[in-house]
């Protein structure tokens, strides 16, 4: 039996403002019928005319965001039969594969806002929970990153590969393991913008921010405000390499060029 497509009270459908994305409209769509349980585990589907109608947009937005979901391991689509949820899936697994996807589409600025908040929450936890091989290995982690460092030429894959070893580091210290996937998961959003950062010449600034971090979580509950600025120090650098990677304005660049000839 096909699941009824009932929109639940407390979410009206409605057509999406010119400015949202359909593909997102959709998305969300199949996220509350699925987590309010209206489309169950291995049940079909509406077609596609159907959840287009339903949300007033055309098939195309449907068509895409079924690819996504699908991509995501929650949907999938057999041929000649039709898109089914798939049977094998939880609800933690729903929301975690949603919030890569979002985290896939975010902007560099609501990353940041959102790494911010996290990161404090993970180096707090951290400092409570680490044990001794918690902190070897971050010790380790910088250690292999000065080595990089010290380098000439500069691996940069390398390096990276370093900083990011203690970043997982200090989310393995936490001793939860869905905060460590989620983390993981931003971490991986936001391995570009390390990796421009390092290529800006600022890994050594990094090496000194990741041996602060260490020193502040090291010293457990005894050192809060040190562990505080660390945090934000942290940040801080994060969000100048967010400004690195965000493109000049159209008259800057021009001024630039018209310079160089």
């Amino acid at each position: 039996m096909r699941p009824a497509d009932k929109p639940s009270s407390a979410h009206p459908h409605r057509a999406p403002s010119p400015r949202a994305s359909r593909v997102d409209h959709v998305i969300d769509y199949v996220k509350i019928q699925i987590t309010e349980g209206n489309w169950t585990a291995g049940s079909r589907l509406p077609n596609e005319n159907e959840v287009a109608k339903t949300l007033g947009v055309s098939r195309t937005p449907v068509r895409e965001a079924i690819k996504i979901l699908a991509a995501a391991g929650l949907l999938e689509t057999r041929q000649g039969h039709g898109t089914f949820v798939r049977s094998r899936i939880s609800v933690s697994a729903l929301q975690l594969a949603l919030f890569q996807i979002h985290l896939e589409k975010t902007t560099p600025q609501k990353l940041m806002e959102v790494r911010e908040l996290f990161e404090v929450a993970c180096v707090e936890l951290a400092a409570q929970r680490r044990t001794s091989n918690d902190l070897v290995a971050m010790e380790l982690a910088i250690q292999r990153l000065r080595e990089e460092a010290a380098k000439r030429p500069l691996d940069r894959q390398a390096a990276l590969e370093a900083d990011i070893a203690f970043h997982r580091a200090v989310y393995a210290a936490t001793h939860n393991e869905l905060i460590q996937a989620i983390a993981n998961l931003m971490l991986e959003m936001i391995t570009p913008y390390i990796g421009k950062s390092h290529e800006a010449g600022q890994l050594q600034q990094s090496i000194r921010l990741h041996e602060m971090m260490l020193e502040a979580i090291a010293a457990h509950d005894r050192a809060d405000q040190k562990l505080m600025r660390s945090v934000r120090a942290n940040m801080d650098h994060f969000r100048q390499t967010l400004e690195l990677r965000a493109p000049a304005p159209k008259s800057a660049r021009s001024r630039s060029t018209g310079a160089a000839r």
